[in-house]
């Protein structure tokens, strides 16, 4: 009889010491403290270069306990940076958009949304950046605790080129000057009333870090188009070895920027 006592005296020791271990590190939804932590681990944000601040949003959530309900009573998360798991610099590439870095889940609500303004003019195309925000508390009228595995977030800044090619040009060729228009039909694609050589005929490109594609024309069916080119520093479009089936090859051409 005593041994059986004392096997089930450790079996119950055993099952008290794995409910403990568990803590934060798996969300149980019966567990009456509330457990908080980001709502992913890492996320990518695409940035266009073109000189304006962007925001870019973090969510820290009620991930598990509290019953599984919103919290009920509001809970102070705070955060900091990790400069040294970071390729971004803060004051830099970004800042945050409150100083005392604490957020407030409000009571009866599950997460809050924590904006970061990102400097597009110091973010560089090719050049990924990554910023880790870790939690370092969390607090509450209740018992409430970060979950270690949902700590920290890795924000990856994408720099994506900025094109703003619409806009009037005049084409010079030696019967004299044209005008010409730049519609925009999609981000980096654009439409020409112009077509190289001609005086009129629609001609479709694209333009992606500067770098100029044609990709249609008024007669592409019957005659093929072709030709690459690069944005100027002036704002210039300069077609090189602009070729159209059967009609010419390898010509180059300026469409120059009206100011």
């Amino acid at each position: 009889m005593k041994k059986i006592k004392l096997l089930l005296l450790f079996v119950a020791t055993a099952a008290v010491s794995v409910s403990c271990d568990l803590g934060d590190e798996a969300p149980y939804f019966g567990d009456s403290r509330a457990i908080v932590g980001f709502s992913r681990t890492s996320q990518s944000n695409g940035i266009v270069t073109d000189g304006t601040d962007k925001t870019v949003n973090m969510v820290i959530e009620l991930i598990g306990g509290n019953q599984s309900l919103p919290a009920d009573s509001d809970i102070a998360v705070t955060y900091d940076f990790d400069a040294t798991s970071s390729t971004a610099t803060l004051g830099h590439e970004f800042d945050f958009a409150s100083a005392n870095h604490t957020a407030i889940i409000p009571a009866g609500s599950k997460s809050v949304v924590i904006p970061i303004t990102v400097h597009s003019n110091n973010v560089v195309v090719n050049d990924d950046k990554t910023i880790v925000i870790k939690l370092t508390g969390a607090s509450s009228s209740s018992a409430t605790v970060v979950g270690s595995n949902y700590s920290k977030l890795t924000i990856t800044l994408v720099g994506s080129c900025f094109s703003n090619l619409a806009g009037n040009y005049t084409a010079t060729y030696t019967s004299g000057t044209f005008p010409l228009v730049v519609t925009e039909i999609g981000v980096g694609s654009y439409k020409s009333n112009l077509t190289p050589g001609y005086t009129q005929y629609d001609m479709y490109f694209s333009d992606l870090c500067d770098t100029l594609t044609i990709t249609d024309w008024y007669g592409n069916a019957t005659y093929p188009i072709s030709g690459t080119g690069t944005v100027q520093p002036n704002g210039d479009l300069r077609w090189t070895s602009v070729t159209i089936s059967g009609i010419y090859a390898n010509r180059q051409y300026l469409f120059r920027k009206v100011n």
